[in-house]
């Protein structure tokens, strides 16, 4: 089998400017890089989601303007997050980030830490973080914390919520398949029955290509189970 790792996006990311129509036709499929969307920040120098669910879709759809088939393409979705430095943190929870120049762009997540999510778990339970909010931009949780040294830090990653819509899209327009970066990232993950039960929920919610047709109708009940009863933001506490 011979497969391509593609940028998010067809249009030159990171410099990334290929023929993604010609590799699909000599591969296997495309494994979408969906993650890491801010290497190249050409807006405010702002922390934001790893993974925007619009701009992923936009990605996504990209590829599909080119020709190739769904088929062909497994959307690739991080089990990790950036951990930004704030600048600044104004009453919005905008966190100003330092400028890194990157490809031509000013700013970049260069200057983050990526945690994986073994890491971001361990911080949510070992240190006092202000109220998570859920981002509207990227449809995932963040939460803002002091680290170590007292610095005023800001965390962007996906959880079993955000991933499950990405998943639900992903299976809606008939993808291939998913795909992580990486399944490591859940390796740390059972010294408590806490963050075994949370490592369960990831895995459990991986759409199996077994049951494909099947995904959506029997996820929208886990959907709304790890939606209702509170807001997102209290979902974004738990992680």
């Amino acid at each position: 089998m011979v497969t391509f790792d593609a940028a998010w996006a067809t249009y030159c990311v990171d410099e990334r400017c290929y023929d993604y129509k010609g590799l699909a036709d000599v591969s296997d499929f495309l494994f979408i890089m969906a993650y890491c969307v801010q290497g190249q920040i050409w807006g405010p120098c702002i922390a934001m989601s790893n993974t925007p669910f619009f701009r992923m879709m936009q990605g996504v759809k990209g590829f599909l303007a080119w020709g190739i088939p769904s088929s062909k393409l497994v959307l690739g979705l991080p089990w990790f997050g950036y951990d930004y430095p704030c600048l600044s943190l104004n009453d919005d929870n905008i966190c100003e980030i330092p400028q890194a120049e990157y490809h031509g762009a000013p700013c970049s997540d260069s200057v983050g830490d990526q945690r994986g999510f073994d890491e971001i778990t361990f911080i949510v339970a070992n240190t006092t973080i202000d109220e998570a909010h859920w981002s509207a931009e990227g449809q995932s949780p963040q939460f803002n914390f002091q680290n170590a040294s007292g610095h005023q830090r800001q965390m962007h990653y996906d959880d079993a919520g955000s991933l499950l819509l990405k998943y639900i899209w992903a299976v809606s327009n008939d993808l291939r398949g998913v795909g992580f970066w990486h399944i490591g990232y859940l390796n740390e993950m059972d010294q408590t029955p806490e963050r075994k039960l949370l490592r369960k929920r990831m895995w459990d919610l991986v759409p199996s290509t077994d049951s494909w047709d099947n995904y959506v109708q029997t996820t929208l009940l886990q959907s709304n189970d790890l939606s209702s009863s509170s807001s997102r933001d209290k979902h974004a506490r738990n992680v």
